[in-house]
């Protein structure tokens, strides 16, 4: 039996093999090995000890040529040994190998802890990008730790045989398993709801012995039983005579037709005047044009024996309301591909007939063509979706699965399927660059055709980027809809105010265990969201659920080990006032171990996950591996810090005092003169401190310690009138008037004093101008469900001088159906936001009326409420937005909604809104949201502790929070942005 080689990368030219094959007849010599495998090549036994046993690293430490985007990126994993064991039978030096995890002589079993085990990710070869597939290494070094191996060679037989089930297959479709990591597999039937692999049979080689008597350290009786290799290895025995296993080569090794090459074709008096560059040269070009028409008859064949009899009425075997959608779908753009190869190749071939033997230029022919390979794009667009209802309709179509069959065994089909047919439209740009690549390294400089070369090379080379990006964005828009199926898009929407759209792509995804009956959760890891599945055989069908309510990356953070976070604890972890993940690993126990990753006694690592809103989520999941766990931690990481510098819309700035603490909090604050001086409300009083910039070019701003300037108890209100110069303060319930002066003067007991009172049991109140009046409207309290309304005199008019002394106001009560919650200032009326909904009132005729008309059933989820919270109402042009403690959404000026799709739920529970066009904001306790208007999306989170809502002017916010047990007052600015540090 000859040992298994690992295998050239697929995609090398044909003439490159055959320069190596000549290399290989002239250089061999006697007692030379290759491949990594033993001299000995007359026979070839699989250990299963070895003279030196090799420590694996857990499954997560598999290394792979990915890319730095890719939704399942383990680029930072670490490198593990792959040559394959080559020990001695005669070793002195035994190791006692561990029960397997699953008896591996059944393939079904070693099928389905494969598929359990394996990391799904994008995998690059030749130039394009193939998503949820693994490499052959990876494939290998898992087979290991499930048989518990170190036996390569054993492990290569045993994913041979599960490859010949069409458990997976080589993407390219044109070899068995190798043991490289440079080729790239995917699972057959990757979307079957059994959660069944297919895979039957017994791999007699990993059988136990029929004898009970049977030992590893006692020569078995039997000269069949599969023992007996490692039996003679243990008691240091020459393996003797006997049956010997008797193995098929081609199951090993590949053979491969050779296809004619150049140099057959000329005759010899060419080649001698040619010199070994020149000769490659025109053995690539030979292969580019012939495998071009080899390209046109697959496309061909295509559509004579899968596309016009499936199209046919009369074989009737797809049903004829979706047999349209289905050609469509599976075969949409191999007319546009055929049209274009055929063209192509004929051009080409012209061009041989002109010049043959020697070509000496054909790249003017292909920058022709170059240009117009559109139809490559958007066939590899459609690939994703081409294969999803391939292998739907082999699952639910019995007539079309037979049809497959025998059309399979056409021998005009070369015994390939059609998905190998299929994939060759989006491999054959990959080959083009291949084949360029090669006849530019043995072209010369001076060669006519070195520049055409060049710029076909580096046109060729666009091309497959944007292949690949449209690769990617289908497979997202594939997984999504998937979801949507599995899930249900009407479920995510209505129930948990997710909505999954086709832009959203999915960064990251891994399966995930809970402690509890280990059961399965797939994470997937939108650009921003985070979604956990969790799916479970029920009735031999397998189910998926929603595991956790779904949660915005920027309300999100992750840690490890056994720390469950909280709210507090999560306020160290930020960056620009928003929370990011902690990627240190905690375990108690960590476990690296190759052989013990499969099994049940090895520690499972904690991922512990906070989602912060109306309803917070808990959970705790566990990974398989230390890489697992921390690739988990990274990919969150890195996409939340994308997210904050994508949506760096503000800037932020603290006015930072250690005068507010304990009994003595900030309850609420108002600038005044121009933001020079600052005004703060406390239970003490009212202080002020002189506000200045750090530097003429910054926004950094400090604060003086500030000063009482006025002596009143449990001030929960400020307000400047700076027309009047006036100031209002709502303290224990009474408004108060100041003359806006006293800010000036230290003597608190004297401006104290100077104070005026305007009217008692008032729970809040706010100013603002309607109809061209400067008003102040106050909530009473009580069971009056009324406002006041309050237009201050303006002391600068000298019409009013002569009632200087007058010390009484004109107040107007309106009274209301329930209590007012919040008032807002329109163009001529006023808008009460009531527990019972938003009231217009009109200040002529003292006339209220609800803003909404219940006429309306798509306003049903807010007028049918026994209570809402009303907070806000805003103009948008022609459509007022109202905002409530739930939600926001647009009406028009009749009070009915418009645009149903346009929504916005808010996740947390909001007591102030804030409108800075075309970002709104909602400030609660815990965190601050900020939505883009136009999409509704929640662009950023800034997280603190006991937010509250201060102050409001055209671009900037003010609110109050607590850091390091002080209160402290932070500025969101949208005008006044900070300069961005030089990359």
């Amino acid at each position: 039996m000859q040992p298994i080689p690992q295998g050239q990368p697929q995609g090398q030219p044909q003439a490159q093999q055959y320069q190596n094959q000549q290399y290989q007849q002239n250089n061999h010599k006697p007692g030379s090995s290759s491949g990594g495998s033993s001299s000995n090549s007359s026979q070839h036994t699989f250990s299963l000890t070895s003279s030196k046993s090799r420590s694996f690293s857990s499954l997560g430490k598999l290394s792979s040529s990915l890319s730095t985007k890719k939704y399942n990126s383990t680029a930072s994993l670490l490198k593990t040994d792959r040559n394959p064991s080559s020990a001695s039978i005669g070793s002195t030096k035994t190791v006692v190998p561990k029960r397997p995890a699953v008896y591996p002589a059944l393939l079904s079993r070693v099928a389905k802890a494969f598929k359990e085990s394996i990391i799904l990710s994008i995998n690059t070869k030749d130039g394009l990008e193939y998503h949820d597939t693994f490499t052959g290494k990876m494939a290998v070094d898992i087979l290991c730790k499930i048989i518990r191996t170190n036996d390569r060679n054993l492990a290569l037989l045993l994913g041979r045989s599960l490859d010949a089930q069409r458990f997976f297959r080589d993407v390219t479709y044109n070899h068995r398993l190798r043991d490289s990591i440079n080729e790239v597999y995917a699972f057959n039937h990757i979307y079957s709801d059994d959660g069944s692999t297919g895979v039957n049979g017994v791999f007699t080689i990993l059988t136990d012995c029929y004898s009970p008597t049977c030992t590893r350290n006692k020569l078995c009786y039997s000269i069949a039983c599969p023992r007996r290799l490692e039996q003679q290895a243990r008691l240091n025995l020459k393996p003797q005579g006997g049956l010997q296993r008797a193995v098929s080569r081609l199951s090993l090794h590949d053979q491969e037709t050779n296809k004619t090459l150049w140099h057959e074709t000329v005759p010899q008096s060419v080649l001698d005047k040619l010199d070994k560059k020149e000769k490659m040269r025109q053995e690539l070009i030979y292969e580019f044009i012939y495998t071009e028409r080899d390209y046109v008859k697959d496309l061909e064949f295509m559509t004579d024996f899968y596309i016009m009899p499936l199209r046919n009425p009369a074989n009737n075997i797809i049903p004829e309301r979706e047999r349209e959608a289905f050609i469509r779908t599976v075969f949409g753009g191999v007319n546009d591909l055929l049209r274009l190869a055929k063209s192509m190749s004929e051009a080409l071939t012209k061009r041989q007939q002109q010049q043959k033997p020697v070509i000496e230029t054909f790249s003017d022919v292909f920058l022709d063509y170059v240009g117009n390979f559109e139809p490559f794009i958007k066939y590899s667009g459609n690939k994703v979706f081409a294969s999803f209802e391939h292998e739907r309709q082999q699952q639910v179509n019995m007539k079309y699965a037979r049809f497959l069959d025998a059309i399979e065994k056409k021998p005009e089909s070369r015994k390939q399927d059609l998905s190998s047919f299929l994939i060759k439209g989006v491999q054959r740009p990959a080959r083009y660059q291949l084949l360029l690549g090669g006849i530019i390294k043995n072209t010369k400089e001076e060669s006519p055709d070195y520049k055409n070369l060049l710029k076909a090379k580096e046109k060729i080379e666009k091309i497959l980027v944007k292949i690949n990006i449209q690769t990617g964005e289908s497979t997202d828009r594939h997984k999504i809809m998937v979801l949507h199926r599995l899930l249900g898009k009407q479920t995510l929407e209505e129930r948990f105010n997710f909505k999954l759209s086709y832009n959203n792509r999915i960064i990251y995804q891994v399966t995930l265990n809970r402690k509890r009956d280990n059961e399965k959760i797939d994470l997937y890891l939108f650009e921003h969201a985070l979604l956990l599945v969790k799916h479970k055989i029920q009735n031999k069908r397998e189910v998926h659920k929603v595991f956790e309510k779904p949660i915005y990356l920027p309300l999100l953070f992750v840690n490890s080990g056994y720390d469950i976070p909280t709210v507090r604890s999560v306020i160290p972890h930020r960056i620009d006032g928003s929370i990011v993940s902690d990627t240190g690993l905690k375990n108690r126990t960590e476990s690296t171990n190759y052989i013990n990753a499969v099994s049940g006694s090895a520690p499972k690592l904690q991922i512990n996950f906070l989602g912060l809103g109306r309803n917070q989520v808990h959970a705790t999941l566990f990974a398989d591996d230390v890489t697992n766990q921390n690739q988990v931690l990274q990919q969150i990481y890195t996409q939340q810090k994308k997210l904050i510098e994508k949506h760096d819309i503000f800037s932020l700035s603290k006015y930072e005092t250690r005068r507010f603490h304990g009994n003595n909090k900030i309850n609420c604050a108002v600038p005044c003169y121009g933001g020079k001086k600052l005004l703060y409300g406390t239970d003490s009083g009212v202080w002020v401190s002189t506000v200045r910039s750090i530097s003429a070019t910054s926004n950094e701003k400090i604060c003086s310690d500030p000063t009482l300037v006025i002596s009143k108890l449990y001030v929960t209100q400020v307000e400047v009138l700076v027309e009047y110069s006036k100031l209002l303060i709502l303290s224990d319930k009474s408004l108060y008037e100041f003359d806006l002066s006293c800010t000036d003067s230290l003597d608190h007991m004297k401006n104290t004093r100077s104070g005026k009172l305007i009217l008692n049991h008032v729970s809040f109140f706010k100013t603002g101008i309607c109809d061209g009046r400067l008003l102040v409207c106050a909530v009473k309290t009580g069971s009056t469900h009324s406002i006041s309304i309050i237009e201050p005199t303006n002391p600068f008019d000298q019409r009013n001088n002569k009632n200087k002394n007058k010390k009484s106001y004109d107040i107007r009560e309106i009274i209301f159906s329930s209590d007012p919650v919040s008032i807002s200032f329109l163009k001529t009326k006023l808008c009460i936001g009531c527990t019972k909904g938003f009231e217009i009132l009109s200040l002529e005729a003292g006339k209220k009326e609800s803003i909404l008309d219940e006429a309306d059933p798509s306003l049903d989820f807010a007028t049918q409420r026994e209570s809402v919270t009303p907070l806000a109402i805003h103009r948008l042009d022609t459509n007022f937005l109202l905002s409530y403690g739930e939600f926001s959404f647009l009406i028009n000026g009749n009070g009915w909604r418009t645009n149903h799709n346009w929504g916005i739920f808010w996740e947390g529970t909001p007591q102030n809104i804030a409108l800075f066009y075309p970002y709104l904001l909602a400030f609660e306790p815990t965190f601050i949201e900020i939505r883009d208007l136009e999409s509704t999306t929640l662009l950023r989170a800034l997280v603190g502790e006991n937010i509250r809502f201060l102050h409001l002017n055209e671009h900037e916010a003010l609110y109050a929070c607590e850091e390091n047990g002080y209160d402290i007052i932070v500025s969101i600015d949208f005008l006044n942005l900070k300069p961005k540090p030089k990359k």
